[in-house]
This record gives structure tokens, C-alpha cells and sequence, in this order.
């Protein structure tokens, strides 16, 4: 266990803040993506071009939004002490007290 290092702190919450400051404006995009795509999913039996069209639309819009969000989490929300995402059984924690990879105090 890493000693409580106030700058190593800092550090992850102003990459913490930014990181959610990037992905914030995705997040919405991929919940109407989701509510959307279950709409167009309902009425899937009754598919003309249109609805299709928005169907493969919302789809293209959720892959790009879930991948944008992962870049940027990958990139950014990293442990400070050791360069690594912060995950718990391969779940990226979302405030952690300390990082699970080298036990550095995050918060």
C-alpha cells in the first residue's frame, strides 16, 4: 500500500473530472441511442425503408458513442502511480478510494 501522496490525489480527480467532462455529453447520446433503438426494435415487424433506416442509424450512433467512451476512459482515467485503469475484476471502478493495480490512495 502506497502512502497517502496528496499530489498523486489531485492528480486523479482532475483526471477523473475531465475524463466525465468528455464522455458526460456521450453518456446522453448513448441513453437515446439505447431508448431509441428498443422504440425501433418494437415495432420490427413492421419495418419499411425508413424505420430500417433509423434502426441501422441508431445503431451506427450507439457503436460510435460506446467506442468513444471507451477511448476516452482508456485513455484518460488512468492511476497516476502506475499509468493503469483503475478495474476491479475487469469492471473499471468509477471513485475508487485506491487503485486495485498498485493499491495508490485515489481519493
Amino acid at each position: 500500500m502506497f502512502p497517502v501522496d496528496n499530489e498523486t490525489i489531485a492528480e486523479f480527480q482532475t483526471r477523473r473530472r475531465q475524463t466525465w467532462s468528455i464522455i458526460r455529453p456521450w453518456t446522453f447520446v448513448t441513453v437515446g441511442g439505447f431508448v431509441l433503438f428498443g422504440v425501433t426494435f418494437t415495432f420490427a415487424d413492421r419495418l419499411d425503408d425508413r424505420l430500417m433506416n433509423l434502426f441501422i442509424g441508431t445503431f451506427l450512433v450507439l457503436f460510435l458513442s460506446i467506442g468513444r467512451i471507451s477511448f476516452t476512459v482508456a485513455r484518460l482515467y488512468r492511476c497516476p502511480a502506475c499509468d493503469t485503469v483503475p478495474k476491479d475484476r475487469g469492471k473499471v471502478l468509477i471513485d475508487p478510494e485506491e487503485c486495485a493495480n498498485c493499491g495508490a490512495r485515489l481519493k
